[in-house]
């Protein structure tokens, strides 16, 4: 649950810093090749991605020692979920009128002060969606965990995983309900939230 938490708060903060430069740079050729690389790791298959992590992490693993540690999993989880958490984001972007955006930097002097009072408030809804989605995807992703898994280390789909390898089926099915059962505890309370703020805005 912590790796997901943490994986899916890392990649909120880069999300919205990619959909912030897209959505300020989309018609120049550097805000468009952003957009490119936030979204390059829908393209490609998990096993892939982690297959190429694997050999980066053998290259720098002198300068920078994360392989076969709990941060390789991290980073893995980060690249595979950016393009989900970007395409929320990007979507709450894509809403806000550019005049807001003008008014922000009128009034606020600096473009900082407009992303962090006018930007996050105005997309703090999709964002918080996203995030609970990406944590909900990383809860269960398995292919990238079990190519970058650390020894001793298990995320909860990988010990469901390693249950039913060593043949112990009824642990391995009652860890997958609890499984189920922390995914509906928090998609169903989302939803709800979502749905009476989406009908008190049509009553409004």
């Amino acid at each position: 649950f912590l790796i997901s938490f943490i994986s899916s708060l890392i990649v909120l903060v880069f999300g919205f810093a990619f959909g912030i430069y897209c959505r300020r740079y989309r018609s120049k050729s550097l805000g468009k090749g952003v957009e490119f690389l936030a979204t390059l790791p829908q393209m490609l298959p998990n096993i892939v991605t982690g297959i190429g992590l694997i050999f980066l992490y053998n290259a720098i693993y002198k300068a920078i020692p994360v392989y076969r540690t709990p941060a390789m999993v991290v980073i893995g989880y980060s690249i595979i979920l950016l393009p989900g958490m970007f395409s929320y984001i990007k979507n709450s972007l894509t809403q806000l009128p550019a005049s807001l955006l003008e008014a922000g930097e009128i009034f606020g002097k600096n473009k900082l002060r407009t992303d962090i009072f006018v930007v996050l408030p105005a997309v703090f809804k999709g964002s918080m969606y996203g995030f609970l989605m990406t944590m909900i995807v990383a809860f269960r992703e398995l292919i990238t965990a079990k190519l970058l898994q650390a020894p001793s280390f298990y995320t909860l789909s990988l010990y469901i995983d390693f249950q039913f390898e060593q043949g112990d089926r009824m642990a391995a099915m009652a860890l997958s309900v609890v499984s189920v059962g922390i995914t509906l505890l928090i998609l169903l309370p989302l939803q709800f939230v979502m749905k009476g703020r989406k009908n008190s805005d049509l009553g409004e």
